[in-house]
């Protein structure tokens, strides 16, 4: 199966790999892919999510996030195109894997993609300035650890515990 370039026509069988080999009937792929017919307003389908935005082209993602990583395929059926991006960002909250596959999809539309800063570089400032102060807390913290030691060894265990 050939992408395609410019100006080619393109079909795309369903459900058959880049070698040719059919993986899945395309009656399958079609009913993952198609949203149910209520609610009208439906654009999710079995994990895939459609959207089709003012004339752009169809296009079909399905997204997965975890705490270690975030991962988002996505499917360009009009020209033959499918995207896979998979990151280790280590917070559920992660956009890098989405905004990735943006701008793969403007480059594969040929535009200029915006390149736009994940909230996991804004998260890892915030992490990077929280460990400046709990550093210097460790510092302090160190010379009085035998002092607080032997201050704590006499005190019953449920009101060390308390304190902790």
């Amino acid at each position: 199966m050939s992408l395609g370039h410019e100006g080619e026509d393109f079909a795309s069988p369903q459900g058959v790999s880049a070698d040719g080999r059919r993986v899945a009937a395309a009656r399958t792929i079609d009913l993952t892919h198609t949203p149910p017919r209520t609610p009208r307003d439906s654009h999710y389908a079995m994990g895939w999510s459609e959207s089709t935005q003012d004339n752009e082209p169809r296009v079909i993602q399905h997204t997965g996030r975890l705490l270690t990583h975030n991962s988002i395929a996505t499917l360009l059926p009009d020209s033959g195109i499918g995207i896979a991006v998979v990151t280790n960002t280590g917070m559920i909250s992660g956009d890098d894997a989405p905004q990735i596959s943006q701008g793969l999809v403007g480059l594969a539309r040929g535009e200029n993609p915006e390149v736009a800063e994940p909230f996991s570089m804004t998260a890892d400032r915030v992490f990077a300035a929280l460990t400046l102060p709990a550093t210097g807390l460790d510092v302090r913290g160190v010379p009085h650890a035998r002092r607080w030691a032997r201050r704590t060894a006499r005190q019953p265990w449920w009101r060390v515990t308390a304190r902790l």
